[in-house]
């Protein structure tokens, strides 16, 4: 599938822990890539694929899952439970994963997806 991402603009972060791509087998004829734990980075959110994270290495575009990005750079919030998700999807106002008020269907200022959207509940 070959479409265009219109990335937000970027935001940093730190890493929690390496993060790897392509390690056991590249598929794209690339080298792996490896960014280092506590390595800061700029990352953006998109609107097309609102489910991801993404940085930008070299000439490649690296994608991280928004469910647990948590876990690997900071500024991200963990995931909420499915209580707090069913309260979005009921009230006008939903949180988005860097934690900024929203509309359920909505964006941050940041660029950031609310959590309905990146779990495709709207």
């Amino acid at each position: 599938m070959n479409e265009t991402i219109k990335l937000s603009p970027s935001m940093k972060v730190t890493t929690k822990v390496d993060l790897n791509w392509n390690v056991k087998m590249p598929v794209d004829g690339k080298p792996p890539v490896t960014i280092k734990a506590g390595t800061q980075i700029e990352v953006h959110f998109s609107e097309t694929i609102p489910t991801r994270l993404f940085i930008k290495h070299d000439d490649r575009l690296l994608r991280i899952r928004l469910a647990d990005a948590h876990t690997k750079v900071t500024g991200i919030n963990k995931m909420p439970g499915l209580k707090t998700l069913e309260k979005y999807s009921f009230d006008s106002v939903a949180k988005t994963v860097t934690g900024h008020r929203t509309e359920p269907d909505g964006y941050g200022p940041d660029g950031s997806p609310s959590w309905l959207l990146v779990f495709g509940i709207i």
